[in-house]
């Protein structure tokens, strides 16, 4: 996008209809198959989202200039807090869950040109979810 800021490392996009964050976070778990934590008014209104594969707590300042939410993965709790003071709802999906699509596009792009291409590994999720229950 035109509107990246100069590292022109992640994503910015608009979405067709404005949505609240709190459903939007609902729909990268879905669509990410993960648990995502998030940082900010679940019912704030969402109509630009910008996003940073793995770990871009470091491009928060950038991401409050041109979005609603941000998507990316490791947020420290000072760097959800500094998101929350810039306005701007952060998702957490962990590092792994928003680096999986780049990774399976580039193997299937990869496919495309070298013939018998084997994926060997990819990054597991190190985390598991754990509930408390009485």
């Amino acid at each position: 996008a035109d509107d990246m800021p100069e590292t022109e490392i992640g994503r910015v996009g608009r979405l067709i209809e404005p949505t609240p964050a709190g459903l939007f976070a609902e729909l990268v778990a879905q669509r990410l198959s993960t648990s995502v934590r998030m940082a900010g008014d679940p019912r704030s209104r969402v109509e630009t989202v910008a996003t940073v594969p793995g770990s871009g707590s470091s491009f928060i300042p950038d991401a409050a200039a041109l979005a609603d939410l941000y998507i990316t993965g490791d947020v420290s709790h000072h760097s959800a807090r500094s998101a929350i003071g810039l306005d701007l709802v952060v998702l957490d999906p962990g590092h792994a869950p928003t680096e999986r699509p780049g990774v399976e596009y580039l193997y299937d792009s990869v496919c495309d040109v070298v013939s018998g291409a084997v994926l060997i590994a990819s990054d597991p999720h190190p985390w598991e979810d754990v509930s408390w229950k009485t």
